[in-house]
């Protein structure tokens, strides 16, 4: 048997019943949902795809629910965005904005910042640095520009979010996914043990399926946190696309090979 699993992201393009049984034929392990997209009648038809063609095929399968977690992003801006320039002060607020003013989703982001933090917009394409703050915006200088289009996200490297790892609409999802009966739940945005302690005590709630944990390291604190959410977990997910973000990207080979070998060892 193979160690290395090959783990396939169903969507739109790959739901169709024949494509499942397809990429099972063309060795796919695992099947991942991604719940930040689509309605949740959307996932229960998918889930139940799967395990109908696995079924018919006589060959072993798993499913992996991927929950969405905290999202930080940008507002609604227009439609050409804003062209964001070196050394411009700019102002984001959690109130109605005003005009040239960039608008926050997250409620408690003024809260959770302090000066000098950097916050990267846009995957990290746009720099900007704190100078000042109140409980409803953030005034920030631009160090690195660009143009910011509606609902980007944010990254904070130097800066911890208070948000928890569970939200509400995770707790909803989760519902749907422990009745489906899936194999694995990846939790986005792991910061430490508590993350994973505090899900796995609703799986454990659950009279039905106990699916195992998956704890995506995406954020600077999952590394600084590594030994204790290793312990905590059934498995580590290295989520290099935020983790380039949060961290310096090249640092990101080597970390991802700490995290493999203090998994192996632990």
């Amino acid at each position: 048997m193979k160690r290395t699993k090959i783990i396939a992201t169903i969507g739109p393009a790959t739901q169709d019943p024949t494509i499942i049984a397809n990429l099972i034929r063309a060795g796919v392990n695992v099947f991942r949902q991604n719940f930040s997209h689509d309605i949740p009648e959307m996932h229960t038809k998918r889930i139940r795809n799967i395990k109908k063609q696995a079924k018919a095929l006589n060959m072993p399968v798993a499913i992996l629910a991927d929950l969405q977690g905290p999202k930080i992003r940008v507002g609604d801006l227009s439609e050409q965005g804003m062209d964001l320039k070196r050394n411009q002060k700019v102002i984001l607020t959690i109130k109605n904005p005003e005009k040239g003013e960039i608008p926050i989703q997250y409620k408690s982001l003024p809260r959770d910042v302090s000066f000098g933090d950097i916050l990267l917009l846009d995957d990290g394409k746009i720099e900007l640095k704190v100078f000042d703050k109140n409980d409803f915006s953030i005034k920030a200088k631009v160090i690195v520009g660009g143009i910011l289009k509606s609902f980007k996200g944010i990254n904070l490297p130097t800066a911890s979010i208070s948000a928890p790892a569970l939200t509400a609409k995770d707790k909803k999802d989760l519902e749907l996914i422990l009745k489906e009966g899936v194999d694995f739940i990846a939790l986005s945005f792991v910061r430490s043990a508590d993350d994973i302690i505090q899900l796995r005590k609703i799986i454990e709630q659950n009279k039905g399926s106990k699916p195992s944990i998956v704890a995506k390291i995406e954020r600077h604190e999952a590394v600084e946190n590594l030994n204790e959410i290793i312990k905590a977990s059934d498995a580590i997910m290295v989520a290099r696309g935020d983790l380039g973000i949060e961290l310096m990207l090249e640092k990101v080979p080597v970390i991802q090979k700490e995290i493999i070998k203090k998994t192996l060892g632990i």
